[in-house]
């Protein structure tokens, strides 16, 4: 899992490869299927509502398919920076 200290991630899959899997409620994986022309939004901790309760990230990103993991991470802005060190970098 990568861990998402920003506002919100989007992600592009490739349409033939099903490579992200989501946890459902009985802590299973299950593949996330690509739809092509869509993108998958993953909300981050600064959109997060908080209600005084703890979330423990997931630990590691599981590579399956011996490929290259491609990703690439933007920030935008100054003040985005300075609040992702002030917030969650030790």
């Amino acid at each position: 899992m990568i861990k998402n200290t920003g506002l919100l991630t989007l992600i592009n899959q490739d349409d033939r490869i099903t490579a992200l899997e989501v946890k459902n409620l009985s802590g299973e994986w299950v593949p996330a299927t690509p739809i092509p022309g869509t993108f998958v939004c993953n909300i981050g901790d600064m959109l997060k509502p908080n209600f005084d309760t703890l979330v423990e990230p997931l630990e590691m990103c599981v590579e399956k398919s011996g490929g290259a993991r491609l990703n690439q991470k933007a920030v935008y802005g100054e003040h985005l920076v300075n609040k992702v060190k002030n917030n969650f970098v030790p």
